[in-house]
C-alpha cells in the first residue's frame, strides 16, 4: 500500500490517499478541518458532535486508538486513547463502548472508506 498526499495551492496538506495495487483507493484521511461531513462534523469536532449526528455502528479498540464506524456511512472516526478516562487508556484487552467515551474527546482522524 502506498500513500499519496494531496495539497492545496500554496502547499497546505488536504488529504492522504491510501492506494493498494497501484490503482485502487482504499481510504482517504482528511487532514484539513475545512472538510466537513454532510452532517457538519470535522476535525475540530468532538465525540459529542459525532454521537449527536450519527449512529455509531461499531467501536473498534486498538492499542492507542478507538475507531468509530458509522451506520450507513463510509466515514469513520478515530479518537486517541489519551482522550479517554485513565482506567481505559492503558488496557489492551478492554473493549471500549461508545458510552465510555467522554463528550469532549477530540477527533484524531477523519477517514473516508473508498472501497
Amino acid at each position: 500500500m502506498r500513500k499519496e498526499h494531496i495539497y492545496e495551492k500554496g502547499g497546505k496538506p488536504l488529504f492522504t490517499v491510501s492506494i493498494s495495487n497501484d490503482t485502487i483507493i482504499d481510504n482517504i484521511r482528511v487532514l484539513d478541518p475545512r472538510y466537513t461531513t454532510e452532517k457538519g462534523v470535522n476535525l475540530l469536532s468532538t465525540f459529542k458532535d459525532i454521537k449527536d449526528n450519527y449512529t455509531i455502528r461499531k467501536v473498534l479498540t486498538s492499542m492507542n486508538n478507538v475507531v468509530l464506524f458509522i451506520k450507513d456511512s463510509d466515514v469513520y472516526f478515530t479518537i486517541d486513547k489519551k482522550e479517554l478516562p485513565e482506567n481505559l487508556r492503558y488496557s489492551n484487552n478492554t473493549n471500549i463502548e461508545a458510552i465510555q467515551i467522554p463528550d469532549a474527546a477530540k477527533i484524531k482522524y477523519l477517514m473516508i472508506d473508498w472501497e
